[in-house]
């Protein structure tokens, strides 16, 4: 799946250039490496928007983000941590993910991550791997 979005987004003269197609390359410039541009859908040659999104609810904060449903070689986990400086990422009391559309192409996750009691700031990020 990898190398079939590779080469639908680069010519093959650049495929064998890793500071275009590596997995933490950015050619486009956008803060978004490939992999991440991979599992969400985006165009790694097009600055693109965000597709996550963070909204306060009763039960916590929901955590939203768009899933290429054609990037099944990449895991995907919602982790927070309340101390950027020390970045001790945890996935502890985050639900379960819920689908909340799906284009046939992509879907839109939800999952909901804990607040915390007396907690001032909670930060948030999705991590994708790819084995």
């Amino acid at each position: 799946a990898w190398h079939t979005w590779l080469s639908s987004h680069f010519v093959a003269d650049q495929l064998t250039n890793p500071t275009l197609t590596g997995l933490n390359a950015d050619p486009d410039l956008d803060g978004n490496s490939n992999l991440l541009e991979y599992a969400t859908g985006t165009d790694p040659a097009k600055s693109d928007q965000s597709t996550i999104t963070v909204t306060k609810s009763i039960n916590g904060l929901d955590f939203t983000y768009t899933k290429n449903k054609a990037a099944t070689d990449v895991s995907f986990a919602v982790e927070w941590s309340d101390s950027f400086a020390t970045a001790s990422w945890s996935t502890t009391g985050v639900g379960e993910p819920t689908i909340l559309s799906d284009s046939g192409l992509t879907q839109q996750i939800k999952l909901t991550v804990p607040t915390g009691s007396g907690v001032i700031k909670r930060f948030m990020h999705l991590k994708v791997t790819k084995p």
